[in-house]
This record gives C-alpha cells, structure tokens and sequence, in this order.
C-alpha cells in the first residue's frame, strides 16, 4: 500500500528468502547429483550407464532411418605399468589425457564415455565403415603423437583399437560392443 514495513513484514520476507534459497540450492544439488550419476568422476566423460542407454536409443534411430553407425572401443596399452612405475595419480592424469584425445579427435555428436578401467568407448552415429575407421585411426595417432606429460614424467602411450559397425557387425548395442571388443583382439585394430 506504500506505508512502511511492519517488523512482522520484514520477518516474514526474510523467511520467504530463506526457503528461496533452499529452494534454489536443492535444485542445484539435484542437478550436480544427476550429472554425477552420469558421468565419470576421474575423467568427466559419460559412464557406461549413459552410454549404454545413448547406444540403446542410437540402434532405435538407426533401425528407424536405416543409417550405419560405428562403436569403436580404445584399450590404453600396458595401463597397469603406468600405475606400477609411477603411481595412480599419474594413471589418473593418463587418464584424463586419453579422454581429451578422444573428445578432440571425435564429433561434436559423437558420444565418447569411459567403458571401465583403461577402456573407453566411442559412438558415431550416421558414420559407415570408412568413417569410423578414419575417426579410429586418428584416435590411435593422436595418442600416440602426443605423450602425457605429469609433473616430470613424459609417459608415452598407446591404445588398442577395435571398432563394430551397425548392423553389419550386430543389431543390437550389447552386441556391437562385444564385436568391437573381439576386434580388437583380431588384429583389426592395427589396420584400421
């Protein structure tokens, strides 16, 4: 109405502003709790969960328009010598090195997630044979090119490649990660 402020007014404004920031700090919470549950604590790139779920809508879209896509999975080579020589916090930044390579080295709609240990996986979608290849090899030169550099360690690295195509390689997800696993393993990644 334009008069002053009762001291009951100013008590029960101050109470409103006290459950606003609550309000706000929950919502704030929620969202870092949920990204926490999506994401990878060491390395900040998605967890298997949200890529498994990504690839899982990624076969239903590529089912739906009949596109390809590509799965390639990078093994960091002789991983446990890095943590024996040096120590898991060098792992760790070794780590996070890979990671890096792998997100410049891919698309801005590629989902690129850490598989489980030293093994990452990467997803392209609408990317045939020779694409992933490509993406495949320049994942392994960059890695290779560009040692981790820690403290006063330069460790060099390298990865194993394997790479699956949909659905030349399997239809669903769960089976395109075990053929880019198993191709790994093949040789395929030494002439991608």
């Amino acid at each position: 109405t334009g008069g002053e402020f009762k001291e009951e007014d100013v008590h029960t404004l101050q109470t409103l502003a006290r459950q606003t920031e609550v309000a706000i700090g929950n919502v704030f919470l929620h969202d870092e709790t949920r990204r926490q549950a999506r994401t990878d604590g060491t390395t900040g790139l998605w967890n298997r969960r949200e890529f498994e779920l990504r690839a899982r809508e990624t076969v239903k879209e590529a089912t739906r328009f009949e596109e390809p896509f590509g799965v390639i999975l990078a093994d960091i080579d002789n991983f446990k010598q890095v943590n024996d020589k040096y120590d898991h916090s060098t792992g760790d930044a070794a780590l996070i090195h890979v990671a890096s390579m792998l997100s410049q080295a891919t698309r801005e709609i590629d989902v690129v997630a850490r598989w489980g240990g030293e093994e990452f996986i990467v997803l392209l979608p609408r990317a045939g044979v020779e694409e992933t290849e490509v993406v495949a090899e320049r994942i392994r030169s960059m890695i290779e090119g560009e040692p981790v550099v820690y403290g006063s360690s330069v460790i060099p690295l390298t990865v194993s490649l394997g790479y699956a195509i949909y659905a030349e390689d399997g239809a669903t997800s769960d089976g395109l990660f075990k053929a880019a696993d198993a191709s790994s393993r093949d040789g395929r990644d030494e002439q991608p």
